[in-house]
């Protein structure tokens, strides 16, 4: 259930928040920098190149393609409503970067 999910996903915020407390500027920063990173891959993940790679390379440039992708009404509600519950739990942790605001 989707309940179930939301307290594992909880549980796993004030784990990691507790545990980000004891860090070192230099060691949060690092953490910071890798989830920076993640969550621009999983951006771009859902620009679909794979699809686009075998079905429409042939026929329309990758930038085309990335428009489009981008500014589908249904990918771009999906990546809102991903990022809209990532972005305020990275904050929370300590881990939230000013270059988050990029990714949405």
């Amino acid at each position: 259930m989707i309940q179930d999910e939301a307290r594992h996903v909880h549980y796993g915020v004030l784990a990691l928040k507790r545990h980000f407390a004891e860090l070192s500027a230099s060691e949060l920063r690092e953490r910071e920098d890798w989830t920076f990173e993640v969550a621009c891959l999983m951006r771009d993940r859902f620009l679909a190149h794979e699809i686009y790679d075998e079905w429409f390379g042939a026929h329309m440039k990758r930038a085309d393609w990335d428009r489009v992708m981008s500014e589908s009404p249904f990918m771009l509600e999906f990546r809102q409503t991903m990022f809209k519950r990532l972005v305020p739990n990275l904050e929370y942790i300590g881990i939230f970067s000013p270059g988050f605001a990029s990714i949405r």
